[in-house]
């Protein structure tokens, strides 16, 4: 390891500044996805930047010049899109469920004359990334009738898939509802829009999400149907009942009228 100088100077020779340039001995490498670094697991078919991170012995970052010569290798689960010339970036898809490794070894320099100069020992690294389906929630959307005189007791359930099975949940504003640990919503207060979300707990970032849109009445329509029916018989004749969507102004049904 050594440290020296850059220098620059105008016309007449004079020294005008210094940059000081140190040069050290690499000693571990770090794989990490972005754009969510600290993060291990990956969503199928989603698109990420690999980056290969190089540090002296103090843990200080090495620059990735482009005369490093790194061997990056990627597991069967990995579609490569892109990779740098010197192997410290690629931009990768994950196509499959399972466990993706990424390997990287640090082998040698390129002199200015394209010589190479070993690296030894060689620098290895290695990281597993977990590799899942998309988060999905269900239902999507569900719109309900609300009134503000009554405040109907409205608590809801969701399906949840993909990811690692195991979820975190939230509920956005969390003045209007409350959400437990198993995604049961309780709503509190309307009318409003809330917002849903479900994601793994280890990467809430992989997430997906639902609407809950409490609304007034505001038409009722009986849809056609058989208007002739034998006498003695029970009929159920279908009701629609809609509002208006508070970001769109359009018309939607409401997903369930029992309290209404």
């Amino acid at each position: 390891d050594d440290e020296t100088s850059i220098l620059v100077k105008d016309l007449e020779g004079n020294i005008l500044k210094g940059v000081p340039i140190r040069t050290a001995s690499p000693h571990r490498m770090e794989i990490k996805s972005h754009p969510y670094p600290e993060s291990k697991q990956l969503i199928v078919n989603q698109e990420y930047d690999i980056n290969i991170t190089i540090f002296d012995k103090e843990d200080h970052k090495i620059y990735p010049s482009e005369n490093i010569l790194t061997k990056t290798t990627f597991g069967k689960q990995f579609d490569i899109i892109e990779i740098s010339m010197n192997g410290l970036w690629a931009k990768v898809r994950p196509t499959m469920v399972g466990i993706g490794k990424i390997k990287a070894s640090l082998r040698s320099t390129l002199t200015p004359d394209d010589d190479e100069t070993e690296i030894t020992p060689h620098i290895k690294g290695v990281t597993d990334f977990e590799i899942y389906e998309s988060v999905l929630v269900n239902p999507r959307q569900t719109v309900l009738p609300w009134d503000a005189a009554t405040k109907p007791d409205y608590q809801l359930s969701y399906k949840v898939t993909g990811g690692g099975k195991v979820y975190g949940y939230k509920v956005e504003p969390d003045n209007m509802a409350t959400i437990d640990n198993e995604g049961k919503v309780k709503i509190m207060n309307g009318p409003g829009l809330l917002t849903v979300t479900a994601g793994m707990t280890q990467s809430m970032h992989n997430n997906h999400t639902s609407k809950i849109v409490l609304i007034s009445p505001t038409e009722l329509e009986l849809p056609e149907s058989n208007s002739e029916w034998m006498v003695g018989h029970q009929i159920s004749i279908p009701v629609a009942v809609y509002g208006l969507h508070p970001e769109t102004k359009e018309k939607v049904m409401f997903s369930d009228c029992s309290d209404l």
